[in-house]
């Protein structure tokens, strides 16, 4: 890309005015354990004060080679305008091909707040209060402004509210800050997947989440319903298939294949995925609760499909039995529904016994049928 087009790249992520297209307007919800990615003393060695990045991750800044190498001075001018997030104080140095960032050092009171306030914006989160977790993750950002994991998660929790513009500036910074961030490329198809024109760029962004973190369950499973979004079928129920193994409790594969199987006219095998997924684990945890409510409703909807499709290969016997008989007696068969007593089936009246013009057989009647709503 030549430096003079005002547009720039990281990866497929363009970022130089943190744009990206065709954001829609219903994100995929991408919860990967919002604010679980660390713990406690994790989380305080990531309250960073240093970056180290190698220049091959921030091509976007250095230009088409055809356009000759670019002089160190305007290089590192680049980089302070790109991480100027990061705060005025920020020093840039280039050694042996990495960007060394130093910010001004935080005293302790400030980290130890910055590490607290994280903690909270996470439990937030995980009780479903991705307003204030918005509002806590914002304060540790404030804090310290070079925290991926803070970046990303914030753009979670945005996700959550339907701020998807937002939510997209926070992954680009938190791409800008950790290039090989696997779960932020996750975060970020999550959010391209439901776009009528964004499975493609989603598909891209998965498969490099694979590429930083193979047989990854959450990066597998995006694929997959991007897969299945796009109508490969074969590919999505592979790519859950290969989610399940990586992580056989992982509810969301399961799910995402018996809804798969079920839209592609297999409610059998859809029912025996979910079977499947329930005898793995019969007491979910409350985080996986709702996953587990829309299996079972789901299991009810095949099974429903399934005693449709044997009631209409019964009907069919019985007519072929009838016309059977129509024709060896010659008389015609007349087929009613009644209430009969319990433990019987179905009655037959032979016409030349009741004195009749024809047979009557009367079968049990069946209680109406209910639609899943």
């Amino acid at each position: 890309m030549g430096l003079g087009n005002g547009r720039q790249e990281l990866a497929v992520v363009q970022v130089g005015e943190k744009h990206l297209e065709g954001v829609a307007p219903k994100p995929a919800r991408a919860r990967i354990g919002i604010g679980r990615v660390r713990g406690a003393a994790s989380a305080r060695a990531n309250l960073m004060l240093t970056l180290a990045i190698p220049l091959a991750h921030l091509a976007f800044l250095t230009g088409d080679p055809a356009d000759g190498v670019l002089a160190e001075e305007m290089l590192i001018a680049r980089i302070r305008e790109q991480f100027g997030f990061l705060g005025a104080g920020v020093t840039v140095v280039i050694r042996d091909g990495v960007a060394h960032l130093s910010l001004p050092a935080a005293d302790a009171a400030k980290a130890d707040e910055a590490m607290k306030l994280y903690e909270r914006a996470g439990k937030r989160a995980r009780e479903g209060d991705f307003a204030r977790a918005v509002e806590l993750y914002a304060r540790v950002l404030k804090l310290n402004p070079a925290l991926p994991a803070a970046h990303r998660e914030l753009a979670m929790s945005l996700m959550e509210l339907d701020r998807t513009e937002e939510a997209k500036d926070a992954l680009i910074d938190a791409l800008r800050l950790a290039p090989t961030d696997a779960w932020s490329f996750v975060v970020l198809g999550n959010l391209y997947a439901k776009q009528p024109d964004g499975l493609a760029r989603a598909r891209t962004f998965f498969a490099r989440a694979l590429e930083l973190k193979p047989a990854d369950a959450w990066a597998l499973n995006g694929l997959a319903t991007a897969f299945a979004r796009a109508g490969d079928t074969a590919g999505a129920l592979a790519r859950f298939d290969e989610a399940i193994a990586a992580q056989p409790d992982f509810g969301n594969a399961w799910l995402g294949k018996a809804v798969t199987l079920e839209r592609s006219g297999q409610p059998a095998l859809a029912a025996a995925t979910v079977q499947a997924m329930f005898a793995r684990e019969p007491a979910p945890a409350a985080r996986a609760e709702a996953v587990f409510a829309e299996a079972a409703k789901l299991f009810l909807t095949a099974q429903t499909a399934l005693a449709r499709a044997g009631e209409s290969e019964s009907f069919k016997a019985v007519e072929d039995y009838r016309r059977l008989v129509e024709r060896e007696s010659g008389f015609p068969v007349t087929i009613t529904e009644d209430a009969l007593p319990p433990g019987q089936a179905g009655r037959v009246q032979m016409a030349w016994a009741h004195r009749r013009d024809r047979h009557v057989v009367t079968v049990r009647k069946s209680p109406p049928t209910k639609r899943l709503r």
